[in-house]
């Protein structure tokens, strides 16, 4: 396999020993003036087998939510190809069709969407592709080329496969794609001896960049080539090694602007450096990048998003194993990233890497493979940072939900998730530091972790993040000692208080709450059980009027209703009161807000829904979720929420269903005949409750 064929190479270089009089190049072990260094993190991957070898060898991402990785799977008599899909968030397995061999495997992809990729791979030395439509792979059509070939695609009707001849001496091959077919294109060969293609990439029909080596007197050669629209030509390319220098893959953003990246070296020296040439339309151009190792640092793939935004990978290390390497170019400099090795075995590399073309998110993936305690494993790092949320307000909310609430943190651009707990919560992303999300429904009150989900991974939950679900049951009862600023009193003993909302009923336009208060200054210290509560006022109509008449034990008051100014910007309201022991079903409130403006008092406050203290009727049925979400006639659906006891009548489709059983929380009934797919609506006293999704009728 190419993991074997890998460290193969690598020992043979390393045994060559330190020749005397090497010069180590300027710029090893550290980035240039200017560059920006990245730090990947491992992704987690499936392997196809465990106690075998698995490894990818080409990926592509058209876009920060897909990603195509391919590759291969040994089993106890030979090698499969393998694939797998990235969705933003997790990889899958999605096998290809094999050719028929005893050793098969995929080496180069290109997707130009989530539906549409092409492959290229080996079957037993022979060349063959497979095409991806968005959920499957097609039937192996084999190609003009041998195994091995590297491939670019700009559509579904363009694409164009690279790859060298099996004759002595090799010479190098280049296929185009129609839709449907291959056909030979005519390409280069500078090299006496042999000339190989390595690398391709295309932006368009009529241009693309094909690179490689070609052997020479002295030794190994880049080699590049761009495609006009009817064959290649060969460029001129530079060499800084007086020993092999090759070019190991390529990516351009267009006809006068491409990475090319590999190797170099000055002899047997056991000391190979990494190389990078950039394509200015007319040649290549050679760039100082740094080594990782004093040993051997080799690229292996190149991907650029931009003129200023590229990611070159491969390996570096030293006897006894090798190590993922990857630099960052800014568009002036490469620099070092900081990569991660996950084996155990000593052998940790990238195959290749795609960055999608996203200028806003500096995120590439880069696959291949490494070496745990045994057999080779699947290997993908990403070089997005992952999500960190530092802030989440308001930090409680009814356990309703659809509570708004504002994430603040970093690096969620291209975040794929929001969850509140376990529980997926709908959001827009406002920006890299700032999310707004809508809290979801739960059954149960409590705190809970709000984590945002990027392709980089799941933000760590810590104390910042956590939100804390209340039951709709009224405030909870907290001491306060209210600093009055202001004091004014109504002219009249009663205050009329404009309430928003939409749930409950009442049996007037205007109720009359009495509080067991005595007359209270607002220069006194007052230590009082507070009710405090959001701004929000669950369990009133919108726009009912509530009239505060303040009494003197049973006595109306003849000063008129206290108020206690709040700070300016404060969101809390609550009712001064007293509450006494021997009446402790009597409504307790601490203190309201007064509008700047206002003649009376306006407050808005939160009180458990149809609260009988306040008016009569029944309460508001509130829906949340309900299992299952399809079925038969015939089948149990149950529903939680609240008040499920107050249900008179459930609809599905337009039929009534049988209610089979009902509590408080809980209500089942049996999808009656004849039902469509519909949302489930709920008839009580208090009105029509709608499921916010529909039950798919089957």
């Amino acid at each position: 396999m190419r993991s074997i064929h890998r460290l193969a190479f690598c020992c043979l270089l390393i045994t060559g020993g330190l020749g005397g009089g090497v010069l180590l190049p300027l710029a090893l072990g550290a980035g240039q003036a200017g560059a920006t260094s990245q730090t990947w993190a491992v992704v987690a991957t499936p392997n196809e087998t465990t106690t075998m070898d698995d490894g990818f060898e080409g990926v592509s991402c058209p876009t920060t939510s897909f990603c195509m990785a391919i590759g291969y799977y040994d089993y106890s008599t030979g090698t499969d190809t393998l694939s797998e899909t990235w969705n933003g968030s997790s990889w899958t397995i999605v096998l290809p069709q094999n050719q028929g061999g005893s050793q098969d495997e995929l080496d180069s992809v290109s997707c130009t969407s989530s539906s549409f990729c092409l492959a290229s791979g080996d079957q037993d030395g022979a060349g063959f592709s497979e095409t991806w439509n968005g959920s499957s792979w097609s039937a192996p059509l084999s190609t003009g080329i041998p195994g091995g070939g590297k491939v670019s695609c700009t559509s579904s009707s363009f694409c164009m496969a690279v790859s060298s001849s099996n004759g002595s001496p090799a010479a190098t091959i280049a296929d185009k794609w129609n839709g449907s077919s291959w056909a030979s294109v005519p390409s280069q060969n500078p090299g006496s001896s042999d000339n190989y293609f390595d690398g391709v990439s295309c932006i368009g029909t009529s241009f693309c960049a094909a690179v490689g080596d070609y052997v020479s007197g002295s030794g190994d050669e880049t080699l590049g080539e761009t495609w006009t629209g009817t064959s290649f030509t060969a460029n001129s390319s530079e060499n800084p090694g007086t020993g092999a220098n090759t070019f190991g893959g390529v990516s351009c953003t267009s006809a006068t602007f491409c990475e090319a990246a590999g190797r170099w070296n000055n002899g047997n020296s056991g000391l190979d450096n990494t190389l990078a040439e950039v394509w200015n339309g007319s040649n290549w151009k050679t760039q100082t990048t740094p080594n990782q190792t004093s040993t051997y640092n080799d690229f292996d793939g190149v991907s650029c998003a931009s003129t200023s935004s590229c990611s070159a990978v491969g390996y570096d290390g030293v006897p006894g194993g090798d190590g993922s390497l990857a630099e960052s170019y800014n568009g002036s400099s490469w620099a070092l990233d900081t990569t991660p090795n996950p084996g155990s075995g000593g052998d940790d590399f990238f195959a290749a890497v795609s960055c999608p073309s996203v200028p806003s998110v500096q995120g590439c993936i880069g696959a291949g493979q490494y070496i745990p305690s045994s057999g080779t494993q699947t290997f993908v790092e990403t070089n997005i940072a992952a999500p960190v949320v530092s802030q989440v307000s308001p930090f409680t909310g009814l356990e309703t939900g659809e509570a708004p609430v504002t994430i603040t943190g970093s690096n969620f651009t291209g975040a794929t998730a929001v969850y509140f707990g376990t529980t997926l919560a709908s959001f827009t992303v406002t920006n890299d530091n700032s999310i707004s999300a809508t809290s979801p429904s739960t059954l149960e009150a409590g705190t809970v972790d709000v984590t945002v989900v990027t392709p980089a991974g799941t933000s760590t939950v810590h104390a910042a993040d956590h939100f804390t679900y209340t039951a709709q049951n009224g405030p909870s009862t907290v001491p306060c000692n209210p600093t009055c600023t202001n004091t004014e009193s109504s002219a009249l003993n009663s205050t009329t208080v404009s309430v928003t909302g939409n749930s409950g009923t009442t049996t007037s336009a205007s109720t009359t709450i009495t509080t067991n208060t005595a007359t209270l200054s607002c220069g006194a210290s007052f230590d009082y059980p507070a009710a405090v509560s959001d701004v929000s006022s669950a369990g009133f109509k919108s726009g009912e009027l509530l009239t505060i008449e303040e009494k003197v034990e049973g006595i109306p008051s003849t000063k008129g209703v206290k108020v206690c100014l709040e700070p300016s910007g404060a969101t809390k309201a609550a009712f001064l009161h007293h509450c006494h022991h021997d009446d402790a079903n009597a409504p307790c409130f601490v203190s309201i807000v007064e509008q700047a403006g206002n003649a009376g008092v306006t407050a808005t406050f939160l009180t458990e829904a149809n609260d009988p203290r306040f008016w009569t009727g029944s309460s508001a049925v509130v829906p949340k979720m309900f299992t299952p979400t399809s079925g038969p006639a015939g089948t149990a659906v149950t529903i939680n929420g609240k008040n499920m006891n107050q249900v008179t009548s459930a609809v599905v489709g337009g039929v009534t269903a049988k209610i089979e059983s009902q509590t408080s929380k809980e209500l089942v009934f049996a999808v009656p005949s004849g039902a469509v797919s519909s949302q489930i609506s709920l008839n009580s006293d208090t009105g029509t409750e709608t499921s916010k999704t529909e039950f798919d009728v089957t």
